[in-house]
């Protein structure tokens, strides 16, 4: 595994503010394309491009380099690529549902609008961040490009195009509207390749005085917790506070409210309102710069520091997975989210460190995960191997997951998460909680 320090010159220029991009700041090294689970027969097919983060030297924006990507001539492996979803869009019961309860409730709190006001979502999947929202008597848009996410979405009444936000089909559908009072913007930006444009064009569907609601991953988080299992091919930026509201001001869009969640390890909420309508929430903004800037999230050093403990983790992980191969200790893991692809392979694993993983996800019952090619399967594979050990991949919802995995402590096993640190989840009363 590397990670390190790069001195070559990208000639690329940031994707927020177009400033040249000098050379790259970190190097984690070789991963998969691709972080969805595929056919196993595809799982060593993905191609391994490396994954390099620049900073921003003018709004402080962290994003992935554009490196050289390998030819694909394989049409299966290229239609898996086109495919790709990065685990968003479909609803999932537990506490990721109840999170987008929750903010969506945070939302309407604080914007108060009127019965029947458009809710419009920039990047929808099957509607779960706007049922609560139709639920509370708004008009709702979602966009999805994926259709059987699309359909799944229109199947519950939750009015879904096929088109982006900013096309001539949406852009009529929305002025019909009389214009969006709210959009959501629920971990997209991360994915865009053009800021500005995207933007943009979220603040051109607005009314006046409309309200933007962001959720993204948090790039100080990132530093403060060492979370380097984010970084990878599906996100193109990482935002600060102070990288995101340069973001929005540019396109005059003003943040009202803004504060952290520890969801995803580490997420920014944060709404924002057109036409500097309301007074900026400077008290809360000083507060999360300061501490951004403590963690070093303008500082291209904090970036190599991170791919220190990237390669520390990493060949820790290794090494407890190889102990634990040599001891006859058996362990499989829980859960297949994108996050996974990365850690397992900057810890070079393969199915002869881990055989398996469960995962709540139907869909991704017989797939493998790309690089290492750890099949997922359903969760009932758990109670018919009983390991020793359980690597909890989703660690993110460890809480969750140690409650409904109880029944491990009862035939003598542990719960193991890789993130922030490797270590055991505790037991209570003889029982892993």
């Amino acid at each position: 595994m590397t990670a390190t320090m790069t001195a070559t010159g990208s000639g690329a220029r940031c994707r927020a503010c177009a400033y040249p991009l000098g050379a790259p700041d970190l190097d984690l090294g070789p991963q998969p394309l691709l972080d969805d689970p595929v056919a196993p027969i595809a799982a060593s097919s993905i191609p391994l491009v490396p994954v390099r983060i620049a900073l921003c030297r003018s709004c402080g924006l962290a994003q992935l380099c554009a490196v050289p990507r390998p030819v694909i001539s394989d049409p299966a492996v290229a239609a898996t690529l086109a495919s790709s979803r990065h685990g968003h869009g479909r609803r999932r019961p537990g506490a990721s549902t109840a999170h987008l309860v929750a903010w969506a409730a945070e939302v309407l709190t604080r914007t108060r609008l009127s019965g029947g006001s458009l809710v419009v979502d920039v990047a929808s999947g099957d509607g779960a961040a706007l049922q609560p929202y139709a639920e509370a008597g708004m008009a709702v848009l979602g966009h999805e490009s994926h259709a059987d996410l699309a359909a799944a979405a229109n199947a519950d009444g939750l009015r879904t195009m096929g088109e982006t936000l900013g096309s001539p089909a949406s852009t009529a559908v929305i002025r019909s509207g009389g214009g969006a009072a709210l959009i959501l913007v629920n971990h997209a930006l991360a994915h865009a390749d053009d800021l500005e444009a995207s933007v943009g064009r979220i603040r051109a569907a607005l009314v006046p005085g409309g309200w933007v609601a962001i959720e993204t991953l948090d790039f100080g988080a990132i530093l403060r917790r060492g979370l380097f299992d984010v970084l990878g091919h599906a996100h193109r930026s990482y935002f600060s506070v102070a990288s995101l509201a340069s973001l929005l001001a540019a396109s005059g869009l003003a943040i009202v409210a803004v504060r952290r969640d520890a969801v995803h390890g580490g997420t920014l909420r944060v709404l924002a309102r057109a036409d500097g309508s309301s007074v900026i929430a400077q008290r809360s903004l000083d507060r999360l710069l300061a501490a951004d800037e403590r963690v070093g999230a303008t500082d291209p050093d904090a970036l190599g520091r991170l791919g220190e403990r990237a390669a520390l983790v990493g060949e820790e992980l290794h090494e407890h997975l190889a102990a634990a191969a040599r001891s006859g200790t058996s362990v499989v893991g829980y859960g297949a989210p994108g996050r996974a692809v990365s850690i397992l392979s900057l810890a070079r694993v393969d199915v002869g460190l881990l055989p398996f993983t469960v995962d709540r996800e139907a869909t991704k019952h017989g797939l493998a995960l790309p690089g290492s090619g750890v099949p997922v399967r359903g969760v009932e594979a758990l109670d018919v191997a009983r390991p020793r050990e359980v690597l909890v991949l989703a660690w993110t919802w460890a809480r969750e997951i140690a409650n409904e995995l109880g029944r491990v402590g009862a035939w003598g096993g542990r719960l193991v998460t890789p993130l922030p640190r490797l270590r055991t989840l505790p037991r209570r009363n003889g029982a892993q909680r």
